[in-house]
């Protein structure tokens, strides 16, 4: 008897254990991920197009702060899909975080399957966008594959011959991809339809400061109280 007691009693301190030691990899892992996460941003941040790179061949050293591997991830990620490369930053960090705090996310295998989907369907909208003056590449805000693929659809949906029928396609694609990141960030559409909501709230609310801006200026204080009232219901 007194030899079961002593086996019984073992058994959730054993298992106590063995619960604190798979916390704290799980925890190690999530430091991984951020680690990853930042790694990349700072290679994302510090890119400059004179380093060497997978076609600019140069003995010059690199300017990224991570050297040259910095330079070659950055100009592989930047150069294939743009702006939406960000994404890549953001994903990793978001399961460190989540991972750290317990929070569980997403299966792995639908985080990684979904991801680069998400980061196509964005690099899609943003070529639609004109390149900026500060954007170093030629490939535009969407990368070589965002490019591509909306002159692509474009095409295949028949929309080539309207002035703007990049921009219209990059609008609808816009919420797949959407949807299709949601997973990934372990959110749900619920959470989409309430940020949504937030949003519009939020718009309207600061819509309301021009608007009641060229009220006073044209009727006056008195006259565009009146005028902000049956404008905004």
């Amino acid at each position: 008897m007194t030899s079961v007691s002593r086996t019984a009693g073992r058994r959730p301190a054993s298992r106590g254990v063995e619960l604190f030691f798979r916390q704290r990899l799980v925890e190690l892992r999530g430091l991984g991920w951020i680690a990853s996460a930042a790694a990349l941003a700072i290679a994302l941040i510090s890119h400059h197009s004179s380093d060497p790179s997978l076609n600019h061949a140069t003995a010059d050293l690199a300017r990224n702060v991570l050297g040259r591997p910095g330079a070659y991830l950055a100009d592989l990620f930047l150069q294939s899909f743009g702006f939406a490369s960000a994404i890549l930053v953001m994903a990793p960090a978001v399961w460190g975080g989540r991972e750290i705090l317990h929070r569980t996310p997403a299966p792995l295998w639908l985080r990684l399957t979904l991801l680069p989907i998400g980061v196509m369907l964005l690099a899609i909208s943003f070529a639609a966008l004109p390149r900026p003056s500060f954007w170093p590449l030629t490939s535009g805000l969407g990368g070589f594959v965002g490019l591509l693929l909306l002159g692509r659809l474009t095409t295949l949906m028949g929309l080539s011959h309207l002035t703007f029928g990049d921009a219209v396609l990059a609008l609808a694609i816009l919420p797949a991809a959407i949807v299709a990141l949601t997973p990934v960030f372990s959110l749900r559409l619920g959470d989409l339809a309430r940020f949504g909501a937030s949003a519009g709230r939020a718009v309207a609310w600061l819509g309301r400061v021009p608007l009641r801006f060229l009220a006073e200026r044209h009727f006056g204080f008195t006259a565009a109280r009146a005028v902000l009232m049956k404008a905004l219901g």
